[in-house]
């Protein structure tokens, strides 16, 4: 883990001083707005990170069962199938989070399945994440 000094604190140095800061687009849910009162439900809006999670849209290129962003699909996964968007850890292929909000429940955001589909699944429930960031 990094109890101390986060993620970006647990990368290499000289990785870290060329990982640019950037404007993340997100959404916000139809049933609990950000903590910012100035988001509303159902809203874009931004933060700036170093790190970040990468958007459904961006993933998937679509938005079933969350929010339109504002983002596009990455270039890295314009052709991607279902089974080039999964994850393993230790050999076994698991479920990794997004960052877009679910439209069923307060609790709810998509996420990439085993199986590379693109579904929901409960906040409190244990899956993976795959950081992103932008080299500067």
């Amino acid at each position: 883990g990094y109890p101390t000094r986060g993620f970006l604190g647990g990368l290499d140095s000289e990785l870290q001083s060329v990982i640019a800061e950037v404007i993340v687009p997100c959404a916000a849910s139809n049933i609990y707005e950000s903590p910012d009162s100035s988001v509303t439900k159902s809203t874009r809006y931004t933060v700036s990170d170093k790190v970040y999670l990468v958007s459904q849209k961006e993933i998937t290129g679509d938005i079933v069962d969350t929010f339109e962003d504002g983002t596009s699909r990455f270039t890295y996964y314009e052709s991607a199938t279902s089974a080039d968007l999964i994850k393993y850890q230790d050999g076994g292929a698991v479920n990794w989070r997004t960052r877009s909000p679910g439209t069923a429940a307060a609790d709810r955001v998509r996420l990439i399945t085993s199986d590379g589909a693109a579904r929901y699944y409960g906040a409190n429930h244990w899956v993976g994440i795959v950081p992103c960031f932008t080299i500067a």
